[in-house]
């Protein structure tokens, strides 16, 4: 929490922080939540196009992003921030 130039503290609060994979995919499933079809594919972590490819079962779930190159591929950096 944190003071907001005199404002009240901010609180934030993610209910799904502790959510594993398989939770995830238990509720799109019984929820019948639409996800993107290339992680049926073998993708399981995507990205923009040229920096995200399929991987393994047994891969890390950040494996097909970036080559193993860098975390990020950079695209935000260039939006202008908000006042």
């Amino acid at each position: 929490m944190y003071d907001r130039e005199g404002e009240a503290p901010l609180a934030k609060v993610n209910p799904l922080a502790r959510w594993t994979r398989k939770d995830t995919w238990d509720y799109l499933l019984k929820h019948e939540v639409p996800y993107n079809p290339l992680l049926d594919q073998g993708y399981k972590s995507i990205g923009c196009w040229p920096c995200t490819k399929p991987v393994g079962a047994e891969a890390d779930e950040r494996a097909g992003r970036w080559g193993g190159q860098k975390a990020e591929c950079g695209i935000h950096t260039f939006m202008a921030k908000k006042a």
